[in-house]
């Protein structure tokens, strides 16, 4: 129940991430961080909660100078296959 509760925070995940962006807001979802060390620093562990998955939010910098570089994408025929 626990390993499934803690995925299900990915369809919120998706949520935010998609909301933020009609906002213009940028977001970077993060995995790979100590969640025992987020548990103990925003008092999750004593309320039977954990951290599953972080999200940084906010808005970029006006003087982050890469915000205007085009955009690099692969080629869509490296992407993806056809299968019939």
């Amino acid at each position: 129940m626990k390993q499934w509760t803690a995925l299900q925070t990915y369809l919120a995940l998706g949520n935010l991430l998609s909301a933020a962006g009609e906002l213009e807001i940028d977001t970077c979802p993060i995995e790979g961080f100590e969640a025992e060390a987020y548990n103990k620093i925003l008092g999750l562990t004593e309320k039977s909660y954990t951290t599953s998955v972080l999200a940084a939010i906010g808005y970029r910098s006006s003087e982050d100078k890469t915000q205007h570089a085009a955009k690099v994408r692969k080629d869509r025929a490296d992407l993806f296959e056809n299968i019939d």
